[in-house]
């Protein structure tokens, strides 16, 4: 059986689906008020202070940086029940009125976790294994994801102590890296991390959160990309990641054998499981999470977690 441990810290890049951009048509600000032009979904919106009663709202999922044509949800108007997999959230009426019933501190606590950009769990492969485990246990985990995205190793350094250590985790899982080797477009001034920088902050990173808490048990994700780039340190730093868990008897999940080997051999489309070749799609979130908890679960049977006494 997979160690039940108190706290569960995500730390490194964000495990989460970032909300893509919207067009947003609200009548309010249409001084001819017109009627709203058909868009992808068509909402109703009806706020509490009055500023909008049943106004349409248009939003496209198939231009820009949103979701396109080929990922579009389309529903078969003939079948009346149809079931998909996918990541969401969303308040309905039902759900906004029982809302108002609860007391404010819980009310507070449980919209933050799904919704809050800074303190929720995002939708992404740590969502649905805090699912898995407190779908079994409710109160047997507290978990937190404190990922970033866009953080390089560096990044994380920086940050894991308030992030990390002050917040007591009894099990960390690291994944970071796949920032490292490649240019950030939209801010220049963080270039890419060298493998010899991406080992001195990684072993510092364990050595010293197994100082602060000799009893802490760790796992390292290996970096990926999906495909891989053909010239690049990339595959160093991958490497590094699996030595240095090795090195620690600490857990190591393998990614980027996940996507290499396991996915590509189910489906070979590559964007059936990455947008683009860095950021998994729904498909490719939850097999990382299922892989994730099989991993951690034989690691944790073999002995592995934290350095051998």
């Amino acid at each position: 059986m997979m160690r039940i441990v108190n706290n569960v810290l995500f730390i490194g890049i964000a495990a989460a689906l970032l909300g893509c951009n919207t067009i947003v048509d609200n009548p309010k600000d249409d001084p001819t008020n017109e009627p709203t032009p058909q868009r992808d979904v068509m909402t109703y919106v009806t706020t509490a202070d009055g500023t909008m009663g049943f106004v349409a709202v248009g939003k496209d999922y198939a231009e820009g940086l949103n979701m396109s044509p080929e990922r579009t949800l389309k529903l078969n108007t003939k079948v009346r029940y149809q079931e998909f997999d996918g990541f969401g959230a969303a308040i309905t009426g039902a759900a906004a009125f029982n809302l108002m019933q609860m007391p404010a501190e819980r009310r507070q606590k449980l919209l933050v976790e799904p919704f809050s950009p800074e303190k929720g769990m995002g939708y992404g492969y740590v969502r649905v294994i805090a699912d898995r485990l407190l779908g079994e246990k409710p109160d047997s985990h507290t978990i937190i994801n404190t990922g970033i995205s866009g953080n390089r190793i560096v990044d994380l350094y920086a940050r894991i102590k308030v992030d990390c250590w002050n917040l007591h985790p009894d099990f960390i899982s690291i994944l970071i890296g796949v920032n490292d080797s490649g240019r950030n477009k939209q801010d220049p001034s963080k270039q890419r991390v060298d493998p010899a920088s991406y080992e001195k902050n990684m072993r510092f990173m364990v050595t010293n959160s197994l100082a602060v808490n000799p009893n802490l048990k760790i796992v390292i994700c290996e970096p990926f990309r999906y495909p891989m780039p053909k010239q690049s340190n990339f595959g160093e730093c991958q490497k590094i990641a699996k030595d240095i868990a090795e090195e620690y008897n600490l857990v190591f999940v393998p990614f980027g054998k996940l996507f290499s080997e396991k996915l590509d051999a189910l489906n070979p489309n590559k964007k059936y499981w990455c947008w683009d070749a860095i950021h998994p799609t729904y498909a490719g979130h939850m097999k990382m999470a299922d892989f994730w908890i099989e991993e951690v679960k034989k690691g944790f049977e073999a002995g592995k977690g934290s350095p051998k006494k």
